[in-house]
């Protein structure tokens, strides 16, 4: 009788994991899609600061510092709203992969 060694088992289960996971695979990557809108707002509101003092000020142009300011305003809420959803969506695919392994659990156990 030959043993499975441990990385083999743990390759097995992994395998079996992920095809529970499947259906989840569209929703994992919207979860992923409002997060790179996230960090892409979040990295690009110090832009907008920089824009908006070196161009508005320098220049003494209050448009450019208000079109600055209203930019990184919008980019705030962007964030809020993307880290939000992503997290909505994160928390939704753990719970109902849970629901999944529960009820492939208790089929193999009736």
């Amino acid at each position: 009788m030959t043993t499975l060694t441990e990385e083999t088992r743990q390759g097995r289960i992994l395998a079996r994991a992920l095809r529970l996971a499947g259906p989840l695979a569209v929703p994992a990557l919207g979860a992923l899609a409002a997060t790179v809108v996230a960090t892409v707002a979040r990295l690009g509101a110090p832009l907008a600061v920089r824009s908006g003092l070196d161009d508005g000020i320098a220049a003494g142009d209050r448009w450019l510092l208000t079109r600055a300011a209203l930019i990184f305003i919008a980019l705030l809420v962007t964030q809020y709203l993307a880290q939000s959803t992503a997290q909505y969506w994160v928390a939704w695919i753990g719970e109902r992969y849970l629901q999944i392994l529960r009820s492939t659990v208790f089929r193999h156990l009736m």
